[in-house]
């Protein structure tokens, strides 16, 4: 293999396509040499005329699909001749046979590789067939692989395609038994991206520069070791300059050598943007990254880097919308993932007939916002209405009591808190349905009803003295459960029991249903309880109970961060889960915190196959989009697509 260039400067090439999988209704039987005869194997039509029949496999399974009376074309033409199916085996494959109702399938569906000086990336594929019963491997061995157009590389019998040197789009077809599957790979080749301003000749000087010791930039963002997904944008890299005026950021993707991108600034940051980016992440998705800055003009002519910093870009992608209080807009504020500026939800400036819309959830649909109206004296009316007409309440609530609702799966009821009781109320008319179980003495609070399940969460505590307030925040308390079992909710179930001098609150069942998260409330939490607390922490426990609670200390990064409200992202189909909440840490060099904090939004990636009893979490990364002039809390997060 010739080498490739060592910069490219540009994108080349190319797309976006989707996976198909489907039978081959009319397309002639697969071939081999000697018209089948595969012990074990579903038997394949022969390399025989159109419409004639090859022979099954020697101790076969089903014969191959059949041709049409003409002989028919494939489903996607491999330079195969078009045959009919194969015969029976002679142990009892019956000829022209098909698995019913079940679809051949290669994973993953698509894939990105990156095309990089001195390293030929490759993407394994493999095979399942998906029917009634559930999802059954097919080994690769048995499938005739093809890569169309081949010129864009090749594919083994175990399924392992090998890039080329263009760039550009491939299928990735794989028949079996008659049926056919398709995957897609884009292959892209990405060098280096030179930000606005800065010199062409940039990448020789750097080359042509002798590296410096102990003299390279310092990182302050993001935190080594974390997870993002594989669609953020708005991700500003953040370090300090050290007196160097010039920066390359390299990005090296996978275990390694792997493939390699530069990027060039001359700023002592990087928001790395547009197709370049969204390619990069699409090749990391997964796989780890190491990014490492070098800076130039602060230590004569040495190009000095700096230590190398791992991140991971997972699989998984952020949707939705997150909707967030803000302490300067004084009301619901929206980020629809993607966006880099929020949206005035619900504040003065665009609904100043709702006197502080506060303690905000959205249905789990997206489609309906329910927020507590606050009045003076103290008092909580409950305000529902449509996401599409927020100002526009479905009744009266005037006199509607209640606070920090949440809605059930099927978005017409609510619970929320009044007075330390749990009520359920109906979302259309705001009447009450029932109250849950409160036993004489205790409070609750908080509350959080699950996904998918008639079972609510919340705080609970002691009544008294100790609670004077229930409705703000649960001082000193557990996290309970309540079932609902034949239209009756059952007595409160303690999952996490109080300890000491320190609480908890603010229960999140995962989208899942598989975990509950929550705060645990500092030693001082009579210091505003859970909206200003400095040491409030996160942790999880599994949502079926029976589990130690465990600290989400990678997400928490370190005593005293205010970490709180955590609120989850709807689910997307694998990988991580995303868990945003509120937090006094710094962001990099845009927001240092002291004196007063500015609490910012945050989000960790929460591992759903962590071992029981282990940290699930990783370091976070700040939200992209929220105003770093405001405090902001209770990031809730909902199905959302902007028109």
């Amino acid at each position: 293999m010739r080498p490739r260039p060592t910069r490219v400067f540009s994108i080349i090439s190319v797309f976006w396509l989707f996976a198909t999988a489907c039978g081959d209704a009319d397309g002639g039987g697969d071939r081999t040499d000697a018209g089948g005869g595969v012990p074990g194997v579903v038997g394949l039509g022969g390399s025989l005329p159109g419409g004639a029949v090859g022979q099954g496999g020697a101790d076969g399974g089903a014969g191959g699909g059949g041709g049409d009376a003409a002989g028919g074309v494939p489903y996607l033409d491999l330079g195969l001749p078009s045959g009919g199916g194969g015969g029976g085996g002679q142990n009892g494959g019956a000829g022209g046979e098909q698995p019913q109702g079940r679809r051949l399938r290669i994973e993953p569906s698509e894939a990105t590789l990156l095309l990089s000086t001195g390293v030929t990336p490759t993407q394994q594929f493999s095979l399942t067939r998906i029917g009634p019963n559930g999802v059954d491997p097919v080994p690769a061995t048995e499938a005739l692989w093809a890569v169309v157009p081949n010129t864009l590389g090749e594919i083994d019998t175990s399924g392992l395609f090998t890039a080329g040197e263009l760039a550009g789009e491939a299928s990735v077809v794989a028949v079996v038994g008659g049926q056919q599957a398709e995957a897609r790979v884009r292959l892209v080749q990405l060098g280096s991206v030179l930000e606005p301003g800065v010199p062409a000749d940039a990448p020789v000087r750097f080359d042509a520069a002798p590296e410096g010791q102990a003299c390279g930039p310092r990182w302050v963002y993001p935190e080594s070791g974390t997870v993002i997904p594989s669609n953020l944008i708005g991700f500003t890299l953040q370090w300090d300059a050290e007196g160097h005026d010039l920066f390359r950021v390299t990005f090296q993707v996978g275990q390694g050598a792997g493939a390699r991108v530069d990027w060039f600034t001359e700023e002592p940051e990087l928001t790395p943007s547009g197709d370049n980016w969204t390619n990069l992440l699409r090749t990391a998705a997964g796989q780890p990254v190491r990014m490492t800055v070098t800076g130039l003009g602060g230590a004569g002519d040495q190009a000095c880097p700096s230590d190398e910093l791992p991140i991971e870009v997972d699989i998984s992608q952020m949707t939705g919308a997150v909707y967030y209080w803000s302490t300067t807009d004084f009301g619901i504020m929206r980020i629809p993932i993607g966006d880099l500026v929020p949206e005035p939800f619900l504040n003065p400036a665009t609904a100043p007939e709702i006197n502080c819309p506060a303690c905000h959830a959205l249905s789990r649909d997206g489609q309906r916002i329910a927020l507590t109206q606050t009045t003076f004296p103290p008092f909580g009316f409950l305000f529902v209405s449509a996401v599409n007409e927020p100002r526009s309440p479905f009744y009266n609530p005037v006199n509607k009591v209640g606070y920090f609702p949440s809605f059930n799966p099927a978005s017409d009821q609510l619970v929320a808190g009044n007075g330390g009781q749990l009520v359920v109320t109906d979302v259309l008319s705001g009447e009450e349905i029932e109250r849950l179980p409160m036993p004489q003495g205790h409070v609750g609070g908080s509350p959080d009803w699950a996904w998918q399940s008639d079972t609510i969460v919340a705080a609970y505590g002691e009544g008294g003295l100790s609670n004077p307030l229930p409705d703000a925040g649960i001082n000193l308390g557990a996290i309970a459960r309540w079932v609902k079992n034949n239209g009756v909710w059952s007595e409160p179930e303690v999952l996490v029991e109080r300890e000491g001098d320190e609480g908890n609150d603010r229960p999140a069942f995962s989208p899942d249903g598989a975990f509950i998260a929550f705060q645990r409330t500092g030693v001082a939490q009579m210091q505003g309880q859970a909206m200003g607390n400095a040491g409030n922490s996160l942790w999880i426990i599994p949502a079926a109970g029976g589990g130690a609670p465990v600290e989400l200390a990678r997400a928490n990064m370190a005593l005293n961060m205010g970490n709180s409200w955590p609120k989850w992202a709807p689910a997307n189909g694998g990988g991580r889960l995303w868990l945003a909440f509120s937090s006094f840490r710094s962001y990099g060099n845009k927001l240092r915190q002291g004196g007063e904090p500015k609490p910012q939004l945050w989000v960790t990636g929460i591992d759903p196959d962590a071992p029981p009893g282990s940290d699930p979490s990783a370091p976070a990364f700040w939200l992209p989009g929220q105003s770093i002039e405001s405090g902001n809390h209770i990031p809730y997060w909902a199905v959302y697509q902007k028109e």
